[in-house]
């Protein structure tokens, strides 16, 4: 749908809601839409004409017309979504052939169209054939030119005779004919990111062809017309130069950033800059540039120099965008992976990040409300902040104070004072300070925004707007956002936090021993407090001052020590003492007596055994000798699947092991 309506296209919208007149709808535009400055741009008149034309965003424009526009547009997608007979398919072919065709083919078309026309006019007044012999004596051809001529309008409509009548192209002549192994071999050859010429591909293509009988082998040029007409230009340009090459071919899509207001969406990236600096500590090199770049002004709303493009210089720069203009709602960054660690992006999933879990913490632009989204790296309409750097290193690298310390953006474009001069990074800050400055500032701005105004005026155009809310961060916000952020396990045996050489303490990180934390902390005062919270919830704990080493033989700070533990021991119990109020005698007091009766146990009884030799304790008579026969049966029965059972051969043999 277009969102862009210059007066003379609400002219022929047509819309009542809208006067009926150029001139009645200017007079509006003027009245109702011209402080909406944000909604409108310039854009060049269409035909090639000099000069430009005002078009309003469809935001701006009345809910009627705005309702009008796209109830229009769903109509044309309807209509569009209709499938086409086939007279409309060969309608739009033959007017496709005639747009294709040469000046010189367009007027023999002409010529054949006149000779057909005046053919019917004599047809009415005689036969055909004699029609045909004048038509023929008027415009010089044969009569058989006026039947063909006439055999190829033949069931056209006559709005369309024009482009039937174009000659086809080709010269008719056959093509010279070429092996087919041979023609596919040289296509091998030549299309290749190597991009040999075409001739040593023919020479290589010679030899094979002697040595394999391969004819026949047209000459050179014919050889390669037909090697380029078969494979095609882009085919070719891809086989060749690769990817980029055709892709570069494709128009750019252009993203229209008046969608936007000021500060709603920025975009960052990193820069290596294309001069030696020698930063505070004495190292030396290439410094890192970390800019953000309001996506709606262009305006550059936040910036740090480094030495390398590192989580907390992102953190920093960030912190510096939001303490001065707000937090914006969307941010687009490239696949770098300081842009997405933990501790900027974290519970962002991207392919950047390893390993990803939906309950991890929060990072810092998250955790504000900012949404992050993902661009392709050196893609210009993803990132706009890349054509900045394309002028800022003209203005900074090449600026007289650095001056012998340019080192060219590649090993072919080092100057000839190569490696003279080192710039001190108080002068370089100061030098990049300024063309940021003169950037934002620079009036005479021609993108389709700005219209003639600086970056700034547009910025400050925008804000100024009565619907234009910049949401800002609390003073607590901003003092976190200039602290590192760490990961960190509190120690089991002795529960305090170890960064580096320091060790950090607080009475409540005991409960937390042996459990991940995470610490903010001042990377330039490491003798600060820590400010702890919970890994995953973010909730903070305390503050957790710094343990600082003593010297060996200082009374006083071993004094203070002992009195700091003594303190920390009658505070534990005092606290004991409060929340146990009854000693362990007082307990033991409370238990009742227990009043039991003794159990008599039963003594182990063994199993009776039957003498069968004997007459039984109730004076029986013995068994009978057939009756303690089958007794004795029976019990060696038993044995012998009881020796079974075990693996044995006798049930009083131990068990062999399996």
């Amino acid at each position: 749908m277009k969102d862009w309506w210059s007066i003379s296209d609400l002219h022929k919208l047509g819309c009542g809601a809208l006067p009926k007149t150029i001139s009645g709808i200017q007079k509006r535009a003027d009245k109702e839409w011209a402080n909406r400055v944000d909604h409108i741009r310039k854009a060049p008149v269409e035909g090639g004409a000099r000069g430009s034309k005002r078009e309003y965003h469809i935001a701006i424009l009345p809910p009627e017309v705005q309702r009008e526009i796209v109830r229009r547009d769903e109509q044309a997608k309807l209509k569009a979504m209709q499938p086409k007979t086939d007279a409309q398919v060969r309608k739009e072919s033959l007017w496709l052939g005639h747009a294709k065709a040469s000046k010189k083919n367009i007027a023999k078309a002409q010529k054949r169209l006149d000779i057909v026309n005046m053919f019917e006019k004599q047809k009415a007044l005689s036969t055909a054939k004699e029609a045909e012999f004048f038509v023929a004596k008027e415009f010089g051809v044969s009569p058989k030119s006026v039947q063909r001529y006439r055999a190829m309008v033949r069931g056209i409509c006559r709005t369309d005779r024009l482009p039937a009548l174009i000659a086809s192209s080709g010269t008719g002549r056959p093509k010279t004919k070429v092996h087919e192994e041979a023609f596919e071999k040289i296509k091998g050859d030549y299309a290749r990111n190597e991009e040999p010429s075409f001739q040593s591909c023919y020479d290589r293509l010679i030899d094979v062809a002697e040595a394999n009988g391969w004819e026949p082998i047209p000459p050179v040029q014919t050889l390669k017309r037909h090697v380029d007409e078969d494979i095609g230009f882009l085919a070719m340009k891809y086989a060749r130069e690769g990817e980029g090459a055709v892709t570069k071919l494709y128009p750019a899509q252009e993203r229209d950033k008046s969608c936007f207001h000021a500060m709603e969406a920025v975009d960052a990236d990193g820069h290596l800059a294309d001069t030696m600096v020698k930063f505070p500590d004495g190292t030396i090199g290439r410094p890192i540039i970390l800019g953000f770049q309001d996506l709606y002004s262009n305006v550059v709303v936040g910036w740090r120099i480094g030495l390398t493009e590192n989580t907390y210089l992102i953190q920093l720069a960030a912190a510096d965008m939001i303490e001065s203009f707000g937090k914006p709602k969307d941010i687009w960054f490239d696949n770098g992976s300081a842009f997405w660690s933990k501790v900027i992006t974290g519970g962002k999933k991207n392919k950047s990040r390893r390993k990803f879990k939906p309950s991890e913490q929060l990072g810092m632009l998250p955790s504000l409300g900012c949404t992050v989204h993902a661009t392709k790296p050196y893609h210009g309409q993803g990132k706009p902040i890349e054509r900045f750097w394309k002028d800022f290193c003209d203005r900074v690298a090449k600026h007289p104070s650095c001056a012998g310390a340019y080192v060219g953006k590649d090993v072919l474009s080092k100057p000839a004072n190569y490696g003279s001069n080192v710039v001190p990074y108080a002068i370089y800050e100061q030098v990049v300070a300024a063309e940021i400055n003169r950037h934002n500032t620079k009036e005479g701005r021609n993108s389709k925004i700005a219209a003639g105004r600086s970056y700034a005026q547009v910025y400050r155009d925008s804000v100024a707007q009565p619907d234009v809310h910049i949401p800002q961060a609390t003073e607590h916000e901003v003092r976190m956002l200039y602290m590192a952020q760490e990961d960190k396990m509190i120690r089991k045996d002795q529960p305090a936090i170890h960064i580096d050489d320091n060790r950090y303490w607080a009475e409540e990180l005991v409960e937390y021993a042996g459990r991940k934390v995470t610490v903010r902390y001042d990377p330039k005062n490491m003798y600060d407090d820590l400010f702890v919270y919970t890994a995953k919830e973010d909730r903070f704990i305390c503050r957790a001052p710094c343990v600082a080493a003593v010297e060996f033989n200082d009374r006083a700070e071993m004094r203070k020590h002992a009195n700091a533990v003594s303190a920390y021991v009658d505070k534990i119990k005092k606290t004991h003492k409060e929340k146990v109020t009854l000693s362990i005698e007082e307990v033991a007091a409370q238990i009742p007596d227990i009043d039991y009766e003794r159990l008599s146990i039963p003594k182990v009884v063994g199993l009776n055994f039957i003498d069968v030799h004997t007459p039984y304790a109730d004076g029986t008579e013995k068994r009978t000798e057939v009756e303690q026969a089958q007794d004795r049966a029976d019990a060696a029965a038993f044995g012998r699947g009881i020796a079974a059972s075990v693996g044995t051969n006798n049930i009083f043999d131990m068990p062999k092991s399996k």
